[in-house]
Order: structure tokens, then C-alpha cells, then sequence
């Protein structure tokens, strides 16, 4: 009896017991692996983009501050850009997400004349009623996720 349970024991130990191994998340699973070296490189070439959208789009109002930062995502393979500009005289926040090698516009807010609306590209037109943000809030947080995925 107790060799048995000795043998059992070591079958456990050791994985011999013919149940499978827990399986990993699918997180883990999924999620690529990069040196730091190539993620310093995607970084920096994602950094490269930013510069030419924005020298894509110049700025040709003396009263509008601009500002620009990105930011490639392992996770999804991608280089956002951000820009977020004012406009002293109209009183106008914007920002816009943009993919950094399409120069596509994935996102955009706007807040100003009491006003405030976002729009996600690819996703039905929001409820824009009175009682509503006309899609402020999930246009900011999608904007964020991508922006800030970095800081995580």
C-alpha cells in the first residue's frame, strides 16, 4: 500500500499522472514576443510616422496649439498617432487618433461652444440627443486605450 502511494505520488511530481496540462490564458497565448531591441526599433520608427503626419498636416492658425505624440502597440501590431490641438480664439479642444503608416483617422473628440461629440471610424453614428454625449466618452476612452496602452 504504501509503495502505491509512493508511485502515485511521483507520477504527480512529475506530471505522469495522464491529465493534461493546465492550459495557458489566451492572453499569453496570443500576445507576440519581442526583444527589447525590435520593440526600441518599432518604437522609434513609429515615432518617424508621427513626424510625417505631421508634416502632413500642417498648422496654419497662429491661435491653435498642437501637439502630437505616439505609440506602437505590440498587442495589436499597430503605430497610433495622437494629436490634440486648442484653439485659444474659438475655445475649441480636438483630438484625433490616427493609425500612424495609413495616416487613417480612427478616432476623434471635439469640446467647445458648449458642445461635445465623438466619433470611433467604423462604428455607427451615436446618439447625439440632448441628454447624450454624442459619443464623447466611448470616442475619449477608445482614444486612451490606444494612446496610453504603453504605460500599462
Amino acid at each position: 500500500m504504501l509503495k502505491r502511494a509512493i508511485a502515485a505520488g511521483v507520477l504527480v511530481i512529475f506530471g505522469l499522472s495522464g491529465r493534461s496540462p493546465r492550459p495557458k490564458s489566451v492572453v499569453a497565448q496570443t500576445k507576440p514576443v519581442v526583444s527589447a531591441t525590435e520593440d526600441a526599433h518599432l518604437r522609434r520608427e513609429c515615432a518617424k510616422q508621427a513626424d510625417r503626419v505631421e508634416k502632413d498636416k500642417p498648422n496654419s492658425d497662429s491661435d491653435e496649439m498642437i501637439s502630437w505624440s505616439s505609440n506602437y502597440s505590440i498587442a495589436d501590431n499597430r503605430c497610433y498617432v495622437f494629436e490634440s490641438s486648442y484653439n485659444r480664439r474659438l475655445d475649441l479642444k480636438l483630438s484625433f487618433l490616427y493609425d500612424g503608416h495609413t495616416e487613417e483617422n480612427l478616432a476623434s473628440t471635439e469640446q467647445g461652444n458648449g458642445q461635445i461629440n465623438g466619433t470611433i471610424e467604423g462604428t455607427p453614428d451615436v446618439d447625439c440627443s440632448p441628454v447624450s454625449d454624442c459619443g464623447y466618452a466611448s470616442a475619449q476612452k477608445y482614444i486612451n486605450e490606444r494612446v496610453q496602452q504603453y504605460v500599462q
